[in-house]
C-alpha cells in the first residue's frame, strides 16, 4: 500500500514533491476579461474562476465539473468562439516565471460507473479539459493510495483565485499556494474503496480542481472538491474542512477518454519548448514588477512587444 509506507522511506519529501507538481498547475482565467489593476496602476492578472492540473502531457487536464459549468457563462469575444477560458501554466525558471497560456479547445464529463452502494453524491465532481498542446508535465497518479485518517497530505491550486495573488492591491504572488495537513476523516468509513476523505486544510474559491498529493512520493492521490462551510446570517463562514475525490477516479476518467478522437492533439498543437522559445519572461525580482526578459537571452531587461 503505497499511502502506508513509514515516513522517509524511499520518499521525496514535501519541497522536491512540490517542486515537481508546482509545474503541472494551472489557473482557469476568464480570456475576455481585462487584467485586474493594481493600486500602483499596473495590471495583474485576469479572473481566475478555479485550478486544474495536467493529466496527459498531450493537452489533457483535470479539474471539477463545476468549474467547467462557469466557462461558457463568461463573456466571449465574438460569436464563434468556442471557449471564452483558457489555462494559465506558471513556468518557473531561474530568473522568473513565465506565464504560458494554453487555449481550451474542448471540455468532456466522463460518465463513470458508481458502485450500487454508493454513499456520497450520484457522480464525482470531475471533469476534463482539453488544450492545444503539447509536451506538457503530467503528474503521476496512485491508484493503489489508501487513505487512513492523520495520514499526510499537502495540496496547491490558486484560493481565493486572482484575489490572493494580488493581495494588498498589486501583483506580489506568481505561483500557486501550496498547503499541508492531514486525513480528517474517511468517505464514507475507512475501506478498501473509499469514494472520498476529508482534510484538515481551509480551502476558499479559486481551489477547486487542485491536486491533493502524498508529499513523500509526490504522487497525486486526489482531486478537491469542495469545502465545508458555516452559515452565518447573510454570509458563510469557512471551515477548516475540505472535501476530496480518490485519486482511482482520475485514472478512471481517462480511461474513459482512452483512443477518443476528440481528445486527440491536433496536428498544429505548440510543444511547451516552442511556446516557451517565443515568449516573454517575468522576472518579479526586477526593479521594475512589469519589465520582461527574453527566455533566449542571460541579461538585460526590456518590455514585451505590443501584443504578447
Amino acid at each position: 500500500m503505497t499511502g502506508a509506507k513509514p515516513s522517509g522511506e524511499g520518499t521525496a519529501g514535501l519541497v522536491e514533491s512540490y517542486r515537481r507538481i508546482k509545474q503541472s498547475i494551472v489557473a482557469f482565467v476568464a480570456k475576455n476579461t481585462p487584467e485586474v489593476v493594481g493600486s500602483d496602476g499596473r495590471p495583474g492578472l485576469r479572473h481566475i474562476i478555479g485550478t486544474g492540473f495536467v493529466l496527459r502531457a498531450d493537452g489533457v487536464i483535470v479539474t471539477n465539473e463545476h468549474v467547467v459549468r462557469l466557462f461558457p457563462q463568461l463573456p466571449r469575444s465574438n460569436s464563434q468562439e468556442n471557449w471564452p477560458v483558457e489555462a494559465l501554466l506558471l513556468w518557473q525558471e531561474d530568473i522568473g516565471v513565465v506565464q504560458l497560456q494554453l487555449p481550451v479547445i474542448g471540455v468532456g464529463i466522463p460518465k463513470t460507473e458508481t458502485p450500487k452502494v454508493f454513499y456520497g453524491a450520484e457522480r464525482p465532481d470531475i471533469a476534463l479539459v482539453h488544450v492545444k498542446a503539447t509536451g506538457l508535465p503530467a503528474i503521476e497518479v496512485d491508484d493503489d493510495f489508501v487513505p487512513v485518517e492523520g495520514m499526510r497530505i499537502a495540496t496547491a491550486g490558486f484560493p481565493m483565485g486572482t484575489d490572493a495573488l494580488m493581495a494588498g492591491g498589486w501583483l506580489q504572488q506568481m505561483t500557486p499556494t501550496l498547503q499541508e495537513g492531514v486525513v480528517s476523516a474517511v468517505l464514507p468509513f475507512a475501506c478498501r474503496h473509499a469514494h472520498g476523505y476529508t482534510i484538515n486544510i481551509m480551502v476558499q474559491g479559486g481551489a477547486s480542481g487542485s491536486p491533493v498529493f502524498c508529499p513523500e512520493t509526490g504522487k497525486v492521490v486526489g482531486l478537491l472538491y469542495a469545502a465545508l462551510v458555516e452559515p452565518r446570517g447573510n454570509s458563510i463562514q469557512p471551515t477548516n474542512i475540505s472535501y476530496v475525490l480518490s485519486g482511482d477516479n482520475l485514472s478512471k476518467a481517462l480511461a474513459v477518454i482512452a483512443g477518443s478522437a476528440e481528445f486527440a492533439p491536433p496536428s498544429d498543437a505548440p510543444s511547451v519548448q516552442k511556446m516557451l522559445e517565443n515568449t516573454y519572461l517575468h522576472n518579479p525580482f526586477d526593479d521594475k514588477l512589469y519589465r520582461y526578459a527574453d527566455v533566449k537571452k542571460t541579461g538585460g531587461f526590456r518590455s514585451p512587444p505590443t501584443g504578447s
